[in-house]
């Protein structure tokens, strides 16, 4: 059976990040180990747009559109002080671990960056911001499930590796049920 898609992914330019510096500690070899494989953030440099066209009944109407990942978001769950936009790729568990299982596939900035932008900002404030036709930004809420379906989607379309894409989705809903339990 042929994957006909569910979205249509077109952006204009890569998102522009800024690599957030580490913490390190000089002196204890273990906090040096320790701040030398912590996860690497990064921040957006601008607002970046990319335009997802819903294919079929997979998702709401709603979904598809012109997104737009703000430089900074304040919202109900984010507070101003939190409100600017970073990011840490795919932060699936154990990043290092599920990296090396999947052969290198599987990095978190690796072929899922696109999809991950996406998703770490629907995950961090519940929904994602949309530009209308006369240029409003309207704020949409997405449900969890919905938001991990379109970082498999985009990944599926972006990079055209189906298994990548499915090893990227279950490593996503994994964290969703280590966090649960």
């Amino acid at each position: 059976m042929q994957y006909t898609g569910s979205v249509e992914i077109k952006f204009g330019e890569w998102p522009s990040l800024v690599p957030l510096r580490l913490k390190t500690s000089i002196g204890e070899p273990l906090a040096s180990l320790r701040g030398a494989s912590a996860k690497r953030y990064f921040r957006l440099e601008h607002d970046w747009e990319i335009h997802i066209g819903i294919l079929n009944d997979r998702y709401p109407k709603e979904i598809g559109g012109t997104v737009v990942i703000p430089r900074s978001y304040e919202s109900q769950s984010v507070p101003l002080s939190e409100a600017e936009t970073h990011l840490d790729g795919a932060s699936v568990p154990f990043p290092w671990l599920v990296s090396f299982l999947s052969f290198g596939v599987l990095r978190p900035l690796g072929v899922m960056l696109i999809a991950s932008i996406v998703h770490d900002f629907a995950f961090k404030h519940g929904g994602l911001v949309y530009r209308d036709h006369s240029g409003k930004l309207e704020f949409c809420k997405i449900q969890r499930h919905l938001a991990d379906k379109l970082f498999y989607d985009i990944i599926r379309t972006v990079n055209k590796m189906p298994f990548t894409a499915l090893l990227a989705w279950a490593a996503v809903r994994l964290r969703v049920v280590l966090r649960s339990s």
